[in-house]
């Protein structure tokens, strides 16, 4: 009797235990509004030094970033152009228009051709993939490769993706929404 006592409360004990470090659910989120995001759309051309920015209401945010775990679609923003002003830097975008956000650091990725960034405000949330890539034949023979890109920095072709959604509950993003 003590034995099966015991393996009862052992039993218990490891079942709360599961049940308490079972991974959340993803929180639902929904696309901001069309005018919002078609705002954002027009203020990120803008600051992309005039790249066309597509919108589509039906993005699935964990597309522009792998890590982030939601479930629901956001509004997706996309565009492409070839060659940037040479004063150019990734954090243009950030600024002025995020200046009342909080940046989402867990969103923040840093690459040598371009990075990923997140803001958010209240449960209202942007994060956006920007890079570029220089054209293979411009630099192929090369020997100082660095040197031929920067020479060719009118021809680097910018990729830009977004996200832009609000989450369901009303509460604001938290590091529980990205995966570890």
């Amino acid at each position: 009797m003590r034995n099966f006592l015991a393996l009862s409360l052992i039993s218990a004990s490891l079942a709360l235990f599961a049940a308490g470090t079972a991974a959340a659910a993803p929180r639902e989120v929904a696309p901001l509004p069309q005018t919002e995001c078609d705002a954002l759309a027009k203020v990120l051309s803008k600051r992309l030094a005039g790249m066309t920015v597509s919108v589509s209401m039906t993005g699935n945010p964990s597309q522009v970033l792998e890590r982030l775990k939601v479930s629901g679609t956001g509004c997706e923003l996309t565009g492409t152009k070839t060659g940037m002003p040479r004063a150019f830097y990734f954090d243009t975008l950030s600024e002025p228009y995020f200046k009342d956000w909080e940046q989402a650091l867990p969103a923040a990725a840093d690459g040598p051709n371009g990075g990923t960034f997140g803001f958010f405000k209240g449960p209202k949330v942007v994060i956006y993939d920007l890079h570029y890539e220089v054209p293979e034949k411009l630099c192929k023979s090369a020997k100082d490769v660095e040197a031929c890109e920067s020479k060719y920095q009118k021809q680097w072709v910018y990729q830009f993706r977004a996200t832009a959604f609000g989450f369901v509950d009303g509460k604001p993003l938290a590091d529980s929404d990205f995966a570890q």
